[in-house]
């Protein structure tokens, strides 16, 4: 089964520059297991299922709770992964 792998890198999630590069450079290696890896540019672009980087933005999910919690209801059945 080959998997999805977005890299949400939008507006509403506060994402920190550096951080494009940074899930770019790491989802290389999934790449090497046949995985699909996209950058989302928009929310409405995500698609539910695989996995989702999110940039923490520098540890502002207290900020962004209710982006994180509608991208959570969209995407059910995704692995979300957080990185601060």
């Amino acid at each position: 089964m080959k998997r999805l792998v977005q890299i949400a890198h939008f507006p509403e999630v506060l994402p920190l520059a550096v951080m494009k590069q940074v899930f770019t450079e790491f989802a290389e290696a999934f790449t090497d297991y046949g995985c699909t890896v996209r950058l989302v540019e928009s929310s409405v672009d995500l698609e539910d299922g695989g996995i989702i980087l999110i940039d923490d933005a520098a540890g502002n999910y207290e900020h962004n709770k209710d982006v994180i919690a509608w991208i959570a209801a969209r995407c059910p059945n995704s692995i979300f992964i957080f990185w601060y």
